[in-house]
């Protein structure tokens, strides 16, 4: 069994800012002058030379942008799918990869002529010119259709719908949290509910139930008192907001 591999090093001052940056809680942090080991499954060294793979495999993350695209951007739909028994699921599925597939390649051949890089090119210019040029293909005599092509790769580049060049940049394994005005709940903030009664029937409360709050300056009033009084007063205090809140509410009713 034959395994490849390959061995590289970063450059010293760039590896000691990038063991600062915070890691994921599974992976171990980074450590200044590590080596770094790739196994390729290109074995042959000559097709797949080294300086090549490397910079490729710390483009891997970009498969995120491959899913973004064909889940949000191919589909052009809020359904997710529109089959409804497994075989036509997975002929869906085959069918978007495929499509994705031929616009892909597309872009790379357009890119290759203008000495681009492929990131530079949208990918949602490019879905709106291949949509255009599938008709025109259809309409137009096969003799036609390498002045066509021409013609199809120069739009793909179109300057206007260039991205700029894209930055070499290291991020920490972070996560944004949204900011948000209202304090965070907690399981001893209180919450109200008033079931069976509408909102006029909390109004009528509410203005029924203002004047106890006199009872309250009338208890402070005795906390200095002896004992049997207060626990005389705590017993007799719910019947009088009771009967004060019933008769509040009658003469509101009848107002």
């Amino acid at each position: 069994m034959t395994v490849r591999v390959i061995e590289y090093d970063l450059h010293p001052l760039v590896a000691a800012d990038l063991a600062v940056l915070p890691t994921s809680r599974p992976s171990k942090p980074s450590k200044a002058g590590q080596t770094h080991r790739l196994l390729p499954t290109l074995l042959d060294p000559e097709t797949a030379p080294a300086l090549e793979l490397i910079p490729l495999s710390h483009q891997r993350w970009e498969i995120e942008l491959s899913l973004d695209e064909i889940k949000i951007h191919q589909r052009l739909r809020p359904r997710p799918v529109r089959s409804t028994s497994p075989e036509l699921l997975s002929q869906e599925f085959y069918g978007l990869l495929l499509a994705h597939s031929a616009i892909r390649a597309w872009m790379h051949e357009a890119a290759i002529h203008a000495d681009l890089d492929p990131d530079r090119l949208s990918f949602t210019h490019a879905m709106q010119v291949l949509d255009t040029a599938s008709f025109e293909f259809a309409i137009t005599d096969v003799s036609q259709w390498p002045e066509l092509t021409v013609r199809l790769l120069a739009d793909l580049c179109e300057p206007k719908f260039l991205f700029p060049p894209r930055r070499l940049r290291f991020c920490p394994r972070v996560v944004k949290r949204p900011f948000s005005h209202f304090r965070r709940k907690h399981p001893w903030h209180p919450s109200s509910h008033f079931k069976g009664s509408t909102f006029k029937d909390l109004l009528l409360l509410g203005m029924a139930l203002a004047p106890c709050r006199w009872l309250r300056f009338f208890l402070c009033s005795v906390q200095k008192m002896n004992r049997p009084i207060q626990l005389l007063i705590s017993i007799l205090t719910p019947y009088a907001v009771y009967s004060l809140a019933r008769s509040s509410v009658t003469l509101i009713r009848k107002w």
